[in-house]
C-alpha cells in the first residue's frame, strides 16, 4: 500500500487489510442469505442478523448452529 502526501510524493507504508469471506445463513435447511463478512465471531454475527431481520425473537429460539468451510 502506498501513502500519498503533498507534492504527489509516494511513500510505501505497510497496512493491514480486512479479510472477508462469503457467509451463508441457512435456517431449517433453507438458504436465507449469503453475504460477505469477516470470519471472526460468526456465531454472534448470525444471532445479530437473525434478531434484526425478525427471523427469531430471542436467542432461546436457536437450537444449534454449525460452521462449514469451502462450500
Amino acid at each position: 500500500m502506498s501513502l500519498w502526501k503533498r507534492q504527489n510524493l509516494q511513500h510505501p507504508q505497510p497496512d493491514e487489510l480486512a479479510e472477508e469471506v462469503p457467509v451463508a445463513l441457512v435456517y431449517n435447511g433453507i438458504s436465507h442469505v449469503v453475504m460477505m463478512a469477516t470470519p471472526k465471531d460468526l456465531a454472534q454475527f448470525a444471532v445479530g442478523f437473525s434478531l434484526s431481520e425478525g427471523i427469531i425473537e430471542n436467542r432461546g429460539e436457536i437450537y444449534g448452529y454449525g460452521r462449514r468451510s469451502g462450500l
